[in-house]
């Protein structure tokens, strides 16, 4: 009875938990002052004191399942930034480097046959795969046992379409391994390598009918008698079967991390599997029985949840603000770690540990990440440090983008004399101190020839100052050392950034003309903002300084409208050149070339034509025709050649983004460079 009582107990616990998740009872402020809060010691003997009872009255028919502790058996941690990073690093739990791979030479060990199948590496103008080897490549996503193991996505043997693959290589003989494809219009959520084995969570899709086929995973390990990666039984079948059949959507423990756990992993730890269902909030236990929880409301997120607390974001988005809340378990009672801010979420856990963000910004286009630790046996939150964006860098999350957490350590990337370099701390002892590791994830070639430098603008209504219309620009500054006329250079790419900035920014920034009350209780929707960044600089044959910009235009609604630009400067003369500078053809022989290139285009990609706005050739030849001037913009310079683009909704739907395809220089002006006259 006692071992029954319990789990009752713990099924009420979780309705209630999920009731604050779903926005009931929701807290507005911090912990109260005078709300008691037991010591770390007493919690540890509590937990102790009641597991001990629950074994001796254990009943071998009870359908509790208590779950195990959070505690890593991983011996070293795996650093790789995504497909971007040239060097995977493997450190231990003191920080020490234990490994060092390079992603060319695990590319050099791969058949010249297989490498369009395993992606590993990607270099244009690289000796492995050529000029055109512009792709993509592997994610490097977990490490185990001598193994590191990639994610990726392929054409399968029959052309039915592409599919999701995981694949293993051995990190002393750098062999190649297959390990799963996935099926048909599947994709992969979770990859984790966990007792040995590498779980592989992933979806079903949908049937003809376009219902959700549900969820699945896949468990493989390695054995040494085939030397090969061999299915085992998961044990938790039953579980997700049972889910699928409801309907349930389900997902492992931790959601919106770096590093997701499978569901496997989270059965064990958690004792259950959330899901939510077309009606509501459930949970799924190792037995497979479905409990609901909640009705479905809107305005809160799961984050993460565990056996002893669940984190969740809720979102006012008329404001256009997010706090972070977490709810323990144990004492059913619901705390808000973060006020108000642009952004907030949770990052990871270690042990008892949990680590948060939150987003400030005093500048548009500079946002200032918070990074904080909660002690969830104590209460006690710390900030560990800040980071805010540095323009040009690609960071897009400064301080939290990458972030990891093994062996009191946190891990972070940062940019480090215009290399992306991978940042650690001890925060054992509170507030964290990054340091360079020397760690490298690649250089931003940007930085090769300069700095980035920005602008930002605000307008807001005249009466009752709410911000409207918001905009942000980076801008390049050339280094001296590669032109005598960089000053002359550096002034035209700042003048166009004010030009952009102060665009539009007249009067009192309401595009909308809506009234005051209007803008003070819906305020994100009714502003437009506005960014453009430096997206590659690149100097061709040693005389010609190529500036691209993107950059994104929302005005509200499903979506906004993408932006993209280049700028060509004349190193030896600092004037600013065109297109028609260089181009000697008639305006017809233009046309010609370029409606001929886009059926080229069309054609090149045989079963799986891009998503132009016609299928009819002859239509989509004079659409193209009709399409070209010389007075276009939507060309940038290479090396080799011009990229030609048509922006979405010219030649296809938004859904497209850009068409673009290359002409080299020798079909454009017959010679091989754009240095030759």
């Amino acid at each position: 009875m006692k071992k029954y009582a319990a789990l009752l107990k713990k099924l009420l616990v979780l309705c209630l938990a999920f009731c604050v998740i779903a926005g009931c009872s929701m807290p507005s402020g911090n912990v109260p002052e005078d709300e008691e809060i037991e010591d770390s010691d007493d919690d540890d003997r509590d937990r102790d004191d009641d597991k001990d009872d629950d074994e001796d009255d254990e009943d071998e028919n009870s359908e509790n399942v208590e779950p195990a502790e959070n505690v890593s058996s991983a011996e070293t941690l795996l650093l790789s930034r995504r497909h971007s990073s040239d060097i995977i690093y493997l450190v231990d739990a003191g920080g020490n480097l234990v490994n060092e791979i390079s992603r060319r030479e695990l590319a050099e060990n791969i058949p010249e046959s297989d490498l369009h199948l395993y992606r590993v590496y990607n270099e244009t103008e690289s000796s492995i795969l050529g000029s055109d080897a512009e792709y993509i490549r592997s994610q490097a996503i977990c490490e185990g046992d001598g193994f590191i193991f990639f994610s990726d996505y392929r054409l399968s043997d029959d052309n039915s379409g592409y599919r999701r693959i995981v694949y293993a290589i051995s990190e002393d003989e750098h062999k190649l391994y297959p390990v799963w494809e996935g099926p048909s219009a599947s994709f992969s959520s979770t990859c984790d390598y966990y007792n040995g084995c590498i779980y592989i969570d992933y979806s079903l899709g949908y049937d003809d009918n376009g219902d959700y086929l549900g969820m699945a995973e896949s468990c493989f390990t390695y054995d040494e008698g085939t030397d090969s990666f061999v299915s085992q039984e998961t044990g938790i079948d039953d579980v997700i079967q049972a889910a699928n059949d409801a309907g349930m959507r389900i997902t492992g423990a931790c959601l919106y991390t770096s590093d997701p756990v499978s569901f496997k992993r989270t059965l064990d730890e958690c004792g259950f599997i959330y899901g939510s269902g077309t009606d509501g909030y459930y949970i799924i236990n190792a037995k497979g029985k479905i409990l609901k929880i909640h009705d479905t409301i809107d305005g809160a997120y799961l984050q993460y949840y565990g056996p002893d607390c669940f984190i969740y974001q809720q979102s006012a988005y008329e404001k256009g603000t997010t706090s972070l809340y977490i709810f323990d378990v144990e004492s059913a009672v619901s705390y808000q770690l973060t006020e108000e801010w642009p952004a907030a979420g949770f990052l990871g856990r270690d042990g008892w540990k949990y680590y948060y963000y939150y987003q400030t910004c005093d500048e548009y286009g500079i946002n200032i990440n918070h990074v904080c630790e909660y002690n969830y046996m104590n209460g006690e939150t710390t900030d560990l440090y800040e980071a805010q964006t540095i323009p040009g860098s690609g960071i897009s999350s400064p301080g939290i983008e990458e972030f990891k957490v093994f062996g009191g350590r946190v891990y972070t990337i940062d940019l480090i004399d215009g290399e992306i370099r991978w940042m650690s701390a001890d925060i054992t002892n509170g507030r964290a101190d990054l340091q360079d590791t020397g760690y490298s994830s690649g250089k931003v070639d940007i930085f090769n020839y300069g700095t980035v430098d920005h602008y930002s603008a605000e307008a807001g209504c005249e009466d009752c100052g709410t911000a409207l219309h918001q905009k942000y620009t980076e801008f390049f500054v050339l280094d001296d050392e590669y032109s005598s006329y960089a000053d002359k250079i550096n002034d035209a790419l700042s003048e166009k950034a004010q030009a952009f900035i102060s665009s539009g920014m007249e009067g009192d920034g309401d595009v909308y003309d809506s009234p005051c009350e209007d803008h003070q209780e819906h305020p994100s929707w009714y502003r437009v903002t506005e960014d453009y960044n430096v997206s590659k600089v690149n100097i061709i044959d040693d005389r010609y300084l190529a500036v691209n910009m993107s950059g994104y235009w929302y005005g509200g609604g499903a979506h906004g409208m993408p932006m993209r630009n280049q700028y060509l400067f004349d190193l030896e003369t600092g004037e600013e050149l065109f297109f028609t500078d260089f181009y000697t053809g008639t305006e017809e022989e233009f046309k010609t070339l370029i409606a001929e290139k886009t059926v080229e285009d069309y054609e090149s990609y045989g079963d799986y034509p891009p998503y132009y706005a016609t299928e009819d050739m002859d239509q989509l030849y004079k659409d193209a025709y009709n399409q070209a001037s010389l007075q276009e913009t939507c060309i940038e310079f290479t090396d080799d050649g011009i990229v030609y683009y048509y922006t979405p909704y010219e030649m296809g739907p938004y859904a497209a983004g850009y068409i673009e395809f290359n002409i080299y220089y020798v079909e454009l002006f017959n010679r091989g460079s754009l240095a030759e006259r």
